[in-house]
């Protein structure tokens, strides 16, 4: 890595969420990027077909990002089925059509029609094993510029549901579950091969709602007021790594990217700009979703066909609805919400009604 990696750290407030969008992407490089690039594919994240806060990228993110595209025809607004089957309904509970609209975008879920075929001259790690028709994604994304727009949450299988986590969603087809195996080489992977395929990949992270605990889906919502961005998505993970207490080197995924040189994750070589922050700052503790607990189990007991059959088969998608929009929403989820609406942050996401 020739030039030295930027991170772009800024504090926000709901009153002037949109100009830190502004500041954040201009510090960054960010908006240097997007606007030279005649095609922008934008890919926002959608963890759960309801919105949570801190779990899924809010409508300011999107409304933020978008002002960069405000009469610009080359911006695709995406979303894949990774983590919901049904992004468009999911785009609709966030809010996204409301917030793309004020700038003449639109969101359009990504087509699934075509299939991005593995490069002959990058070896793999586990990809090209658990899917090796490759990757249900269109070609037309070649050459264009990429932006993820994560949220700060934890993972309970990664620890850090980030930049290099959207691609997740993104890309996989939806219930992978058994790529949730291999987690770490998998992002890394998906890693190589969008910046193999992409011209470029940045991202910008919302962390005015932070996502803790059992993420990336049933995450606790907590106040954090901070925005960052990078051109560099590793660098960007581990500088939010270290704002929520994190070791960037404990996380499999961020230590593997840098050793092959797709991104820094070393926070000594990156220049942070912006607003000062205090490592630790935003105290996040990444707990196991049930998923991952049974098959940590499995694991451990060494039934690793029972894991295999278990997480490949359909009804686990099923079951999974079950649990998340049945129980665990109407038990846990609802107090949850309704506490932000309620809130400072709450009226800003009603202002996209």
């Amino acid at each position: 890595m020739a030039d030295r990696a930027k991170v772009a750290v800024v504090r926000t407030a709901p009153e002037r969420v949109q100009s830190d969008y502004q500041r954040v992407l201009e510090l960054s490089g960010c908006a240097a990027l997007l606007r030279e690039s005649p095609e922008v594919v934008a890919y926002g994240n959608l963890t759960w077909t309801r919105y949570m806060p801190g779990a899924s990228s809010p409508p300011w993110q999107l409304d933020g990002v978008a002002a960069l595209a405000q009469g610009r025809p080359g911006w695709r607004w995406t979303a894949g089925t990774g983590h919901t089957g049904r992004p468009r309904r999911g785009a609709q509970d966030a809010r996204w059509p409301a917030a793309l609209s004020r700038h003449g975008q639109k969101f359009e879920p990504l087509a699934r029609g075509e299939v991005l075929t593995y490069p002959t001259d990058r070896r793999l790690m586990v990809l090209d094993e658990i899917l090796p028709a490759g990757l249900p994604v269109p070609r037309s994304l070649r050459n264009t510029v990429a932006v993820h727009l994560p949220t700060l949450k934890t993972h309970g299988l990664v620890g850090l549901a980030g930049a290099v986590e959207n691609t997740w969603s993104a890309w996989l087809p939806a219930g992978g579950g058994v790529a949730a195996g291999h987690a770490h080489e998998v992002l890394v992977d998906l890693l190589a091969l969008q910046l193999d395929t992409h011209r470029a990949v940045c991202a910008v992270m919302d962390g005015a709602i932070a996502g803790d605990g059992a993420g990336p889906r049933t995450v606790e919502p907590r106040v954090a007021n901070v925005l960052l961005a990078s051109t560099d998505i590793v660098a960007l993970d581990a500088v939010a790594a270290r704002l929520a207490g994190l070791d960037p080197f404990s996380l499999r995924y961020l230590a593997l990217a840098y050793a092959l040189g797709l991104g820094c994750a070393d926070t000594d070589e990156i220049e942070l700009v912006g607003d000062a922050f205090e490592p630790g700052e935003v105290q996040l503790h990444a707990r196991r979703p049930p998923a991952a607990l049974a098959r940590s189990v499995l694991e451990e007991l060494r039934m690793l066909r029972m894991e295999d059959w278990l997480f490949r088969r359909r009804w686990l998608s099923g079951a999974s609805s079950l649990y998340y929009d049945l129980f665990w929403f109407h038990t846990v989820g609802k107090r949850r919400l309704a506490a932000f609406r309620g809130s400072p942050w709450g009226e800003v996401f009603a202002s996209y009604s």
